[in-house]
């Protein structure tokens, strides 16, 4: 296997933020750590969209919706390609679901179910109504009992709204860095010639 890149994920007030700097990492995108202390047991709301679970199909729909709500500052680190970002994601131990809106996925909702620490992960269509929604089934689908933490880009802004109007607070802030290790190779393309 050949590493193409690192990613690092530092405390925003650590001393490792220069010395990664000077490592030739790059910042590209700023994190915070979200947490509710205890979850009451939660019913299922209803959402203008049924989430389902999330089938293997559904990765491209995924992706598409990745692509749509995430700059492309941060894109271009993360996976601008299908592939690169199938390489660049976190994979077992979570319950995913996924809510569609007119066929295309409208919203992609990750819960993780452990013992020690519980997460909630949510990505939605920026003209989506169901962030609420959503953030409430997850914590139904998680259960009551104690934390339950998520990591919101800094980018997500219904996100941060929602969670912090159900009571999550602010706990951390991290900035995220990657070093390219190998050269991106560009695809050969036409240019028009100038005389």
């Amino acid at each position: 296997m050949v590493v193409v890149r690192i990613f690092l994920r530092l405390s925003s007030d650590s001393g490792a933020v220069e010395a990664a700097r000077e490592a030739g990492f790059i910042h590209y995108l700023t994190e915070s750590l979200y947490v509710l202390e205890a979850v009451p047991q939660v019913e299922v709301p209803a959402t203008s969209g049924v989430p389902r679970p999330k089938r293997k199909e559904d990765d491209y729909g995924i992706f598409r919706l990745y692509s749509a709500t995430v700059p492309v500052q941060v894109r271009s680190v993360e996976g601008m390609t299908f592939q690169e970002w199938i390489q660049s994601r976190d994979s077992g131990g979570y319950r995913e679901v996924v809510v569609e809106a007119g066929g295309e996925v409208a919203a992609f909702l990750r819960v993780r179910l452990g013992a020690a620490a519980r997460q909630l992960d949510l990505m939605a269509d920026q003209e989506s109504n169901n962030t609420r929604s959503l953030v409430e089934y997850g914590l139904a689908v998680l259960g009551g009992g104690g934390p339950v933490y998520s990591l919101v880009p800094e980018f997500q802004l219904q996100l941060r709204n929602a969670l912090e109007e159900r009571g999550f607070r602010q706990v951390a802030e991290y900035a995220c860095f990657s070093r390219q290790l190998m050269p991106r190779v560009r695809e050969p393309h036409l240019v028009p010639m100038q005389a």
